[in-house]
Protein backbone atom coordinates (compact mmCIF):
# COMPACT_ATOMS: atom_id res chain seq x y z
CA UNK A 1 0.00 0.00 0.00
CA UNK A 2 1.28 3.25 -1.27
CA UNK A 3 1.78 6.28 1.38
CA UNK A 4 -0.34 9.60 1.18
CA UNK A 5 1.64 11.66 -0.96
CA UNK A 6 2.77 14.92 0.60
CA UNK A 7 0.65 16.94 -2.63
CA UNK A 8 -2.57 14.97 -1.25
CA UNK A 9 -1.89 16.56 2.03
CA UNK A 10 -1.57 19.66 1.00
CA UNK A 11 -4.71 19.74 -1.00
CA UNK A 12 -6.70 18.28 2.12
CA UNK A 13 -5.03 21.35 4.13
CA UNK A 14 -6.34 23.86 1.80
CA UNK A 15 -9.63 22.05 1.90
CA UNK A 16 -9.91 22.53 4.65
CA UNK A 17 -8.55 26.13 4.90
CA UNK A 18 -11.20 26.83 1.65
CA UNK A 19 -13.86 25.07 3.86
CA UNK A 20 -12.79 27.36 6.89
CA UNK A 21 -13.34 30.31 4.39
CA UNK A 22 -17.02 29.33 3.45
CA UNK A 23 -18.14 28.46 6.61
CA UNK A 24 -16.99 32.31 7.95
CA UNK A 25 -18.36 33.83 4.66
CA UNK A 26 -21.85 32.01 4.91
CA UNK A 27 -22.28 33.14 8.50
CA UNK A 28 -21.24 36.59 8.04
CA UNK A 29 -23.02 37.10 5.00
CA UNK A 30 -26.62 35.75 7.04
CA UNK A 31 -25.64 38.24 9.67
CA UNK A 32 -24.81 41.43 7.26
CA UNK A 33 -27.74 40.51 5.68
CA UNK A 34 -30.11 40.15 8.44
CA UNK A 35 -28.74 43.28 10.45
CA UNK A 36 -29.16 44.88 6.95
CA UNK A 37 -32.49 44.11 6.52
CA UNK A 38 -33.43 44.92 10.22
CA UNK A 39 -31.94 48.60 9.93
CA UNK A 40 -34.23 48.82 6.29
CA UNK A 41 -37.06 47.82 8.22
CA UNK A 42 -36.41 50.41 10.82
CA UNK A 43 -35.95 53.26 8.69
CA UNK A 44 -39.14 52.64 6.43
CA UNK A 45 -40.79 52.43 9.72
CA UNK A 46 -39.66 55.76 11.13
CA UNK A 47 -39.97 57.55 7.61
CA UNK A 48 -43.53 56.79 7.70
CA UNK A 49 -44.08 59.26 10.56
CA UNK A 50 -42.83 61.69 8.70
CA UNK A 51 -44.96 61.80 5.48
CA UNK A 52 -47.83 63.99 5.33
CA UNK A 53 -49.39 63.15 1.68
CA UNK A 54 -51.96 59.84 1.17
CA UNK A 55 -49.83 59.16 -1.86
CA UNK A 56 -46.44 59.09 -0.48
CA UNK A 57 -48.05 57.25 2.33
CA UNK A 58 -49.56 54.76 0.29
CA UNK A 59 -46.24 54.33 -1.27
CA UNK A 60 -44.24 53.86 1.89
CA UNK A 61 -46.75 51.25 3.12
CA UNK A 62 -45.92 49.00 0.47
CA UNK A 63 -42.61 49.16 0.86
CA UNK A 64 -42.66 48.81 4.31
CA UNK A 65 -44.42 45.59 3.88
CA UNK A 66 -42.14 44.71 1.20
CA UNK A 67 -39.44 44.83 3.92
CA UNK A 68 -41.04 43.55 6.60
CA UNK A 69 -42.06 40.16 4.19
CA UNK A 70 -38.29 40.31 3.06
CA UNK A 71 -37.14 40.25 6.93
CA UNK A 72 -39.96 37.78 7.70
CA UNK A 73 -38.38 35.49 4.84
CA UNK A 74 -34.81 36.34 6.68
CA UNK A 75 -35.75 35.39 10.08
CA UNK A 76 -37.31 31.79 8.90
CA UNK A 77 -34.41 30.44 6.70
CA UNK A 78 -33.13 27.35 7.61
CA UNK A 79 -29.22 29.12 7.81
CA UNK A 80 -28.42 27.24 10.82
CA UNK A 81 -29.33 23.01 9.52
CA UNK A 82 -26.77 24.84 6.43
CA UNK A 83 -24.26 26.44 8.49
CA UNK A 84 -24.11 22.83 10.98
CA UNK A 85 -23.67 20.93 7.52
CA UNK A 86 -20.53 22.58 6.13
CA UNK A 87 -19.72 22.98 9.98
CA UNK A 88 -19.58 18.93 10.44
CA UNK A 89 -18.15 18.87 6.95
CA UNK A 90 -15.05 20.66 8.39
CA UNK A 91 -14.41 18.50 11.44
CA UNK A 92 -14.89 15.45 8.95
CA UNK A 93 -12.08 17.57 7.14
CA UNK A 94 -9.98 18.33 10.35
CA UNK A 95 -10.02 14.47 10.70
CA UNK A 96 -8.32 13.53 7.71
CA UNK A 97 -5.70 16.25 8.04
CA UNK A 98 -5.06 14.95 11.48
CA UNK A 99 -5.06 11.27 10.44
CA UNK A 100 -2.58 11.84 7.31
CA UNK A 101 -0.38 14.09 10.05
CA UNK A 102 -0.23 10.77 12.41
CA UNK A 103 0.42 8.65 8.88
CA UNK A 104 3.35 11.11 8.05
CA UNK A 105 4.55 10.82 11.69
CA UNK A 106 4.55 7.14 11.94
CA UNK A 107 6.05 7.07 7.97
CA UNK A 108 8.99 9.41 9.18
CA UNK A 109 9.62 7.31 12.28
CA UNK A 110 9.61 3.96 10.47
CA UNK A 111 12.04 5.23 7.90
CA UNK A 112 14.21 6.30 10.37
CA UNK A 113 13.97 3.00 12.37
CA UNK A 114 14.23 1.16 9.02
CA UNK A 115 17.99 3.32 8.72
CA UNK A 116 18.89 2.88 11.49
CA UNK A 117 18.29 -1.04 12.19
CA UNK A 118 20.14 -1.25 8.87
CA UNK A 119 22.69 0.14 9.89
CA UNK A 120 22.94 -2.42 12.67
CA UNK A 121 22.16 -5.13 11.15
CA UNK A 122 25.18 -5.10 8.98
CA UNK A 123 27.22 -5.36 12.13
CA UNK A 124 25.34 -7.81 13.92
CA UNK A 125 24.80 -11.99 13.87
CA UNK A 126 22.32 -13.82 12.44
CA UNK A 127 20.71 -14.05 15.57
CA UNK A 128 20.65 -10.02 16.23
CA UNK A 129 19.32 -9.73 12.38
CA UNK A 130 16.12 -12.18 13.34
CA UNK A 131 15.73 -10.22 16.38
CA UNK A 132 15.96 -6.45 14.76
CA UNK A 133 14.01 -7.93 11.93
CA UNK A 134 11.01 -8.85 13.62
CA UNK A 135 10.65 -5.38 15.49
CA UNK A 136 11.31 -3.93 12.15
CA UNK A 137 8.24 -5.61 10.72
CA UNK A 138 6.18 -5.20 13.69
CA UNK A 139 6.50 -1.11 13.34
CA UNK A 140 6.01 -1.67 9.62
CA UNK A 141 2.60 -3.02 10.58
CA UNK A 142 1.67 0.12 12.21
CA UNK A 143 2.65 2.53 9.40
CA UNK A 144 0.80 0.12 6.84
CA UNK A 145 -2.06 0.24 9.18
CA UNK A 146 -2.15 3.45 9.44
CA UNK A 147 -1.80 4.13 5.40
CA UNK A 148 -4.98 1.90 4.92
CA UNK A 149 -6.84 3.62 7.64
CA UNK A 150 -6.57 6.96 6.25
CA UNK A 151 -7.34 5.82 3.07
CA UNK A 152 -10.71 4.44 4.28
CA UNK A 153 -11.47 7.50 6.69
CA UNK A 154 -10.80 9.46 4.01
CA UNK A 155 -13.09 7.81 1.49
CA UNK A 156 -16.27 7.33 3.86
CA UNK A 157 -16.19 10.68 5.83
CA UNK A 158 -16.43 12.23 2.12
CA UNK A 159 -19.02 9.92 1.13
CA UNK A 160 -21.32 10.23 4.06
CA UNK A 161 -20.87 13.99 4.86
CA UNK A 162 -20.36 15.68 1.17
CA UNK A 163 -24.68 14.69 0.78
CA UNK A 164 -25.34 16.03 3.57
CA UNK A 165 -24.07 19.54 2.77
CA UNK A 166 -25.41 19.78 -0.61
CA UNK A 167 -28.74 18.71 1.09
CA UNK A 168 -28.73 21.18 3.55
CA UNK A 169 -28.13 24.25 0.95
CA UNK A 170 -30.34 23.13 -1.94
CA UNK A 171 -32.81 23.07 0.83
CA UNK A 172 -31.58 26.39 2.29
CA UNK A 173 -31.11 28.31 -1.02
CA UNK A 174 -34.62 27.16 -2.04
CA UNK A 175 -35.50 29.05 1.18
CA UNK A 176 -33.91 31.96 -0.06
CA UNK A 177 -35.66 31.66 -3.25
CA UNK A 178 -38.78 31.55 -1.89
CA UNK A 179 -38.07 34.20 0.83
CA UNK A 180 -37.48 36.63 -1.64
Amino acid sequence: MEPTPDYHRQFTVQLETEVTGWYNSFCNLLKSQREYVQVLNRWVQLTDWLVDGQQESNFLSIVQHLCEHWQFGMDHLPDKVAADAIKSFLFVIHSIVLQQADELLLQKKSERLEKKLQREIDLLNEMEKKFESNATGDEKTKYLSSVQLSRSMTLKNLRTSLPNVFQALTVFWSMCAQAV
